[in-house]
């Protein structure tokens, strides 16, 4: 927080967050999962903030605010196998879930002003939002195995096999803008 003068406010804030981290999602002590049905993820967020306050009159006041920040997230299986779920058993082998990600960008701007006036104190405002994204959380991209019995495993019985398959290479993944633009009047 800076204070340039007797009218004028500002603010500036910056954070940043990372996070990796192995053994993500996966099993622990009380499952009967395999170690290697784990997932590692990698995770950094970072945003930028400046607000700056004016001080218009006695009785009114403006606020300008702009936001940049983004979240980027990867989850990706500890071995590059299928998954192979044995019922009455475990799990063995990798995650079926796969390489799933997230990317997504925030661009904010908003205006709010304030102003007393007799017995009201209105306020008025804008906010736009424009945020990018490209995703993909589509699971079963690594495969599935499913066996009724340890006995059905070991005969290379399977029961049933589930995968999610790519077509032209885009397949599950999202990329698009959302947008949000908001005004309000309030008293």
């Amino acid at each position: 927080d800076y204070t340039l003068n007797s009218r004028y406010t500002l603010n500036l804030q910056h954070t940043y967050s990372v996070l990796n981290g192995g053994n993500f999602k996966g099993p622990s002590s009380q499952t009967t999962s395999a170690s290697s049905n784990n997932k590692y993820l990698d995770r950094a967020s970072q945003g930028t903030k400046a607000a700056l306050t004016t001080v218009i009159s006695p009785a009114m006041l403006n606020e300008v605010r702009g936001q940049w920040a983004y979240d980027n997230r990867n989850e990706d299986s500890v071995v590059p196998q299928p998954q192979i779920d044995i019922t009455g058993f475990g799990t063995l082998g990798g995650n079926a879930d796969g390489h799933i990600f997230y990317y997504a960008t925030r661009y904010e701007i908003l205006d709010n002003l304030s102003w007393k006036h007799g017995i009201h104190t209105l306020k008025f405002g804008i906010d736009m939002n424009w945020n990018p994204q490209r995703q993909a959380r589509e699971t079963n991209g690594g495969g599935d195995y499913i066996f009724n019995s340890f006995s059905d495993y070991l005969a290379g019985k399977v029961q049933q096999y589930q995968q999610t398959i790519a077509t032209a290479g885009g397949q599950g993944v999202y990329k698009g803008m959302q947008q949000d633009h908001a005004a309000f009047v309030q008293d």
